[in-house]
């Protein structure tokens, strides 16, 4: 066997049979399959993290157990007594791992003897590398000290803050041991996906990381099947599945494109005199949050619509300024205090102006507004129903796509816009939903805010910007 710990791997990995025929794996192995392995089993590399993307049906699975197998049982790739950890999203995905490298070794001679198999573990008799299995729904992997790390199909993990934290602590873990790499084999996914924002985005600025993304369609696919594929399936989850191609879903509220356009002011913005404010609020005491939100209209043009319009949320020519957010998080040992809210409310019309106006969800919150307006505070209700939710949907989608929405660099409030979907309820009108384990608390309150300002001719008369010939403003 060579001695160089890549090749005499290479050498096992295309030793593995595929199917009942006899097949090995390097006869039938497409050139970027075995590209990728290659990278991946060069423990000299200065790499040592690879993010490796492919369409669906790419053998991504059994190319992550073959690999897996290879590295156990070449001495040099891992230290001996070592454990290959493989993470996928849930047990019954896990367990596909230890299934394909079950079937290597069933089918190929040479490996007769030389791993034992559990159902969800590994081992191999000669190095003594133990290859487990873990799953995203399991409680912690904060105590694992992997020599190698394989992530199965992580853009397709529960957005869910749990998946997230899981990923967290499997990354963190990876600096225990020294020298261990991490391969991610995945499929194209949302570009809302945290797995993108936290991963894929980071790894193509870094030279940590390798980045392999083999375009499709797969050179195997029949074409009959892949036509029929794309006339079934909705574009953006063909582009995703077949193409591998990161694509925003086409129910999504904004692409991250949009977003980015939205994305100009450094922070929370100060006051100005003579300027009206709207403050929205969304309450939420014990799962969901609190939020406030502070925002002013700019309009470079006066156009006339009426009081209670839907029409009103067009914005050509104005745009919503997000001037100042606050974020409250109660729990179900410590909920949220309404007086508590309250009194935040009072600090933000202590600096903005006590002439704003607030507008809130008044679930759990009508005395609050009864109490601002006895205070002499302008506070108003906003009743959800199917209507008024319509009209919150259109208008965030308006402002976002349109570029009328100037919001902060606040990785929270981006994320919660990238995975804020619109959901069609009855024929043409439209709700916002957000996906399981995310939430839209920051963007209820700001659609609450923005939604007053663009139907408030008073908002409209104080925030005119005039633009002269050259295209200078002036107030």
């Amino acid at each position: 066997m060579p001695t160089d710990p890549r090749t005499a791997a290479m050498e096992i990995l295309r030793l593995l049979v595929v199917d009942d025929d006899g097949t090995r794996w390097g006869d039938v192995s497409e050139p970027f399959q075995i590209a990728d392995a290659e990278a991946v089993l060069d423990i000299a590399s200065p790499t040592s993290r690879y993010l490796l993307t492919r369409a669906r049906g790419g053998r991504k699975t059994s190319d992550a157990a073959g690999i897996a197998l290879a590295v156990m049982l070449t001495p040099g790739q891992v230290p001996p007594g070592s454990t290959i950890y493989a993470a996928a999203a849930d047990s019954d995905q896990a367990r596909l791992l230890v299934d394909s490298m079950r079937e290597y070794v069933g089918r190929t001679p040479e490996l007769r003897g030389a791993i034992t198999l559990n159902r969800y573990d590994a081992l191999a008799v000669r190095t003594g590398v133990r290859f487990e299995v873990v799953a995203a729904d399991t409680a912690s992997a904060w105590g694992l000290r992997p020599s190698f790390l394989i992530c199965d199909e992580i853009a397709q993990w529960e957005r869910t803050p749990r998946a997230q934290e899981f990923w967290t602590a499997l990354d963190s873990a990876t600096g225990k041991v020294k020298g261990c790499r991490v391969v991610l084999l995945t499929s194209a996914g949302d570009p809302g996906h945290w797995s993108n924002r936290l991963i894929r985005q980071h790894a193509l600025e870094s030279n940590f990381w390798s980045v392999r993304e083999t375009p499709g369609p797969l050179p195997w696919v029949d074409k009959r099947w892949l036509d029929d594929q794309r006339k079934r399936l909705p574009d953006s989850t063909f582009a995703r599945l077949h193409l591998n191609e990161w694509t925003q879903g086409d129910d999504r509220l904004a692409t991250p494109e949009d977003v980015a356009r939205c994305v100009t002011l450094d922070g929370s913005q100060p006051a100005l005199p003579g300027r009206a404010y709207v403050v929205g609020v969304d309450l939420g005491l014990v799962n969901d949050r609190t939020v406030i939100a502070v925002c002013h209209l700019e309009v470079l043009s006066q156009v006339s619509y009426g009081q209670h319009d839907l029409d009103a949320a067009e914005v050509e020519g104005r745009r919503v300024v997000v001037d100042h957010l606050i974020v409250l998080q109660g729990t179900k040992k410590n909920p949220l205090a309404i007086n508590t809210v309250e009194r935040e409310i009072h600090n933000v019309l202590a600096v903005y102006g006590l002439k704003s106006k607030v507008v809130a969800d008044p679930w759990q919150f009508e005395g609050v507004l009864q109490a601002l307006k006895r205070s002499g505070v302008r506070a108003e209700a906003f009743h959800f129903g199917s209507t008024s939710v319509a009209r919150l949907a259109i208008t965030m989608l308006r402002l976002i796509r349109s570029g009328a929405l100037a919001i902060p660099d606040d990785p929270e409030l981006v994320s919660e816009i990238l995975n804020i979907r619109m959901r069609e309820t009855s024929p043409n009108v439209h709700r916002m939903d957000h996906d399981p384990g995310a939430h839209d608390d920051r963007v209820i309150s700001i659609a609450l805010a923005a939604l007053e300002l663009l139907t408030s001719q008073r908002a409209m008369r104080s925030n005119v910007i005039a633009r002269d010939e050259r295209g200078r403003g002036r107030r």
